[in-house]
């Protein structure tokens, strides 16, 4: 399954997206049949593919999925707030290439603030998380606010 996963990632990146969309969905499959739906391996391939149909421009294949990963990520006691957040920083964009401006607007805003306190104010992730914020409000024609962030 590690390999299968692994050589997913490498066609990815060579640019062979159906391939790899095969071998990461039989990964995945594996994956939860082996290690259950919520297991640290299944979201970390399930975050994979969403990755990949992000990529490929499949938006409303991964926005489901990308929700499916922050919901068990909140359920899993020993909580991975760092993925966690990446998942909702990478939803929110998946929500502005869909078109979905308000929506990923309120959850960049959540990232940034949620960022702030885990990361800090000056922290790379934070600092990218509002600029992110600052883009959005700007293309919603919100240009004063956006100055403000």
């Amino acid at each position: 399954m590690a390999i299968i996963a692994s050589f997913g990632t490498v066609l990815t990146s060579s640019g062979d997206f159906a391939t790899a969309r095969t071998l990461l969905e039989q990964a995945l499959q594996t994956a939860n049949d082996t290690h259950g739906y919520e297991s640290v391996v299944t979201l970390g391939l399930k975050e994979n593919l969403a990755a990949l149909l992000l990529e490929t421009g499949a938006h409303q294949a991964a926005i489901p999925m990308m929700r499916e990963i922050i919901e068990a990520r909140l359920r899993t006691p020993e909580g991975n707030v760092q993925g966690l957040l990446l998942t909702l920083n990478n939803l929110a964009n998946a929500q502005l290439s869909a078109g979905n401006a308000q929506e990923a607007e309120e959850m960049i805003r959540m990232v940034v603030t949620a960022r702030t306190r885990v990361l800090g104010a000056d922290h790379q992730h934070t600092l990218m998380s509002r600029n992110t914020l600052a883009g959005t409000l700007h293309n919603q024609g919100k240009t004063a606010e956006a100055l403000e962030i």
